[in-house]
């Protein structure tokens, strides 16, 4: 059974959502107090809006005496933002019991800090390798870039930063395709934005799933995402099972899966500078190209396979 919470990307905060959503905390209570399952698992984020939003749920199934685990998918306070002494109170008391799950030792380390009671278990995450392992890229020589973009179109994700640094690149010389997916509250400024300047070598893919999903990793060949926020993106994971090359922020638990150099290129948050000098070398070094896309696949099969990962989630449950 699942039970969602949360706001939509047009959805106003107003009367309305506030009657909306104090009515799906009496659902909760009145679930929680009578489904006598035996394990809640709860995805949240480390943020701000999310935690206070969510701990209530979590305290409440633990009020009940409920199996719960927690498990924690990135956001600002595990990215190096400091939590208020207020929601650092609130987020200890949901959290001090039970298993916790992160997604790498270095989410581990900054839990720690503001939950040194917290019993904390390191699972990265996993993708499914089906159609991922039924493809052989084939790294030519002077092929062009075709760069994507699969998430939510917002500011925080660093589609300006693209913006901007596909811009620089057009000015130096270097073309390149764009294809931008995913949709999200910058979505008509940036389609808009991005067909001005690319023209014909720009697609607006919208939101995409399934054999979609898997027709752009295969066509394009380096995937860019400079956010200020992450956990472990599942996109980033995705792409490189398929051999495309990350241009990313090193944020959350990304430096964990990404290393400069060897498997991708890492960026500094809103660097457009960054983001077209990776293009760039991209573009003129196909033997630099050729070696990280292959690191990155290799990495995705051995550390995110969907075995590994089914075995190391039944160990938490048996905690």
């Amino acid at each position: 059974m699942s039970f969602m919470l949360g706001k939509g990307d047009h959805e106003a905060r107003g009367a309305k959502w506030l009657v909306k959503l104090f009515a799906q905390y009496l659902r909760w209570i009145y679930l929680i107090s009578t489904e006598r399952r035996s394990l809640v698992h709860f995805n949240i984020a480390m943020e701000r809006r999310g935690m206070i939003r969510d701990a209530p749920l979590i305290i409440v199934a633990r009020f009940f005496c409920r199996r719960t685990i927690v498990h924690i998918h990135g956001g600002e306070f595990l990215s190096g933002c400091e939590m208020p002494r207020w929601l650092r109170v609130i987020v200890r008391v949901a959290l001090a019991n039970g298993p916790v799950i992160v997604l790498s030792e270095l989410e581990r380390a900054a839990l720690s800090r503001n939950v040194p009671k917290a019993r904390i278990v390191v699972l990265p995450n996993c993708i499914d390798l089906g159609e991922a392992r039924r493809f052989e890229r084939a790294f030519v020589d002077h092929e062009g870039l075709t760069i994507l973009f699969l998430g939510r179109i917002c500011e925080a994700k660093g589609i300006q930063a693209i913006y901007q640094a596909l811009e620089t690149s057009r000015n130096r010389g270097i073309k390149s395709r764009f294809v931008m997916a995913g949709g999200g509250p910058e979505e008509d400024l940036y389609v808009r934005k991005f067909r001005k300047l690319l023209g014909r070598d720009f697609e607006f893919a919208g939101v995409v799933t399934g054999s979609e999903k898997m027709s752009l990793f295969r066509k394009c060949n380096v995937f860019v995402l400079p956010s200020k926020f992450e956990g472990m993106p599942m996109a980033l994971l995705e792409s490189m099972a398929f051999g495309l090359v990350p241009i990313t922020t090193g944020v959350g638990s990304i430096p964990e899966i990404v290393k400069d150099g060897h498997n991708g290129i890492i960026v500094n948050w809103q660097s457009s500078e960054e983001i077209a000098n990776a293009i760039k070398r991209l573009s003129v070094d196909s033997e630099y190209m050729r070696n990280l896309g292959r690191n990155a696949r290799q990495h995705i099969f051995d550390y995110c396979n969907s075995e590994r990962y089914v075995k190391q989630l039944n160990a938490v449950y048996s905690l």
